[in-house]
């Protein structure tokens, strides 16, 4: 029991260090997750009991606990889906050769240049 309290110690001086580095909504997902300060949460979060953490050989990787959330189905086949994507992805492709294609232009206007690969 001391080794968890210890771990819990360390988490909260953890969680007071990202404070100051991170926003508001971001740290409101982290903190409520240390543990015994929050509902379990399948694939997010769970309080586990010592018993738990005895039977898992001390392992304390997540998902020997948390589980796997239920991923909802959408209603959209997955060849649809995947052209959507794809298509998007394209777009998304094409603007990132444009920004780099103006990074580049711009830098060789102050005198650098980036090597090609």
């Amino acid at each position: 029991m001391i080794k968890i309290l210890q771990l819990e110690k360390t988490l909260w001086a953890t969680a007071d260090k990202l404070r100051n580095n991170m926003g508001v909504a971001e740290y409101k997902h982290v903190v409520p997750s240390y543990p015994a300060y929050h509902q379990n949460v399948t694939g997010s979060c769970k309080n586990a009991t010592t018993q738990e953490i005895r039977k898992n050989i001390h392992i304390l990787t997540p998902g020997r606990y948390v589980g796997f959330a239920e991923e909802e189905d959408d209603g959209i086949p997955f060849g649809d889906k995947m052209q959507q994507l794809t298509a998007e992805l394209g777009e998304q492709f094409k603007a990132s050769q444009e920004l780099e294609q103006q990074i580049r232009e711009n830098l060789k206007g102050i005198g650098f240049e980036v090597a090609e690969n």
